[in-house]
């Protein structure tokens, strides 16, 4: 092991019908022997530069827009970046974990230090197991004010939905039960009584009612008179022909 072993060695291989021109780049010191990293040049794919290590390969790049045009691989010689003819760019395709920002990797396939950004309300896709299909989430169209919802930080129970303390904290919470809304519908008049009784049997003590006259569509204010849970009393100046009106009876818990 000595300086001494520091070399550049330039092989064209003119004639040779079995090898290719390489240049080998050997370095070392007083305490490591000669490393060689050997740089390649192949007639695959229109003319391949491509630099070798003990591993394998380390690095190409070809001279066609056709395929994989750049490549960097890891220390196995397997590729970790490829560069395609398409403009896709392959990272850790074949193993290995692709971190962004500065950090460690916690062995996912992306870990990023960092703020991730989706531009003109391109959705985050996340899809299902055999990648047929995905559910999505999106910005709105328009957005006024910069808002970053906290999550909460453990699962909540059975049946609890996620609030906002208007200061864009979420938690879980429960439910209230709002109020259940019911409705009978039926039309009235004979052309004999003024004052009809109505049975909607919703057994509400609180509704509203709403009465309209079918052939006009307009609404119309007779007296109404509560009776029972289950029935009202319309108070009508002339007694309505058959069928004359409408009446919607909504009832509220």
């Amino acid at each position: 092991m000595a300086h001494t072993d520091k070399n550049i060695v330039i092989t064209p291989h003119s004639g040779n019908t079995t090898n290719d021109p390489r240049i080998a780049f050997s370095g070392a010191n007083a305490s490591v022997s000669a490393q060689t990293v050997t740089l390649f040049v192949y007639p695959t794919t229109s003319g391949t530069i491509s630099i070798e290590g003990a591993p394998g390969q380390l690095f190409s790049v070809t001279n066609n827009l056709k395929g994989t045009i750049f490549a960097v691989s890891d220390i196995s010689g397997i590729p970790s970046i490829e560069v395609l003819d398409s403009g896709v760019v392959e990272l850790a395709q074949y193993n290995g974990n692709v971190l962004i920002g500065t950090g460690v990797s916690k062995g996912e396939a992306l870990h990023v230090n960092g703020v991730i950004s989706a531009n003109a309300r391109n959705p985050v896709r996340f899809y299902d197991t055999d990648a047929t299909h995905y559910v999505a989430f999106r910005s709105p169209a328009t957005v006024t004010t910069n808002v970053t919802w906290s999550l909460p930080s453990t699962d909540g129970t059975s049946g609890q939905v996620l609030s906002t303390d208007g200061a864009a904290n979420l938690s879980w919470t429960t439910a209230s039960g709002g109020s259940s809304i019911t409705q009978f519908v039926t039309n009235v008049g004979d052309g004999v009584n003024t004052s009809i009784t109505v049975t909607h049997s919703l057994n509400k003590s609180n509704v509203t009612v709403t009465v309209r006259e079918n052939s006009t569509n307009y609404y119309v204010y007779p007296d109404i008179k509560f009776s029972t849970n289950n029935a009202i009393i319309l108070e009508f100046v002339d007694a309505p022909t058959s069928a004359q009106y409408r009446v919607i009876v909504f009832g509220i818990d």
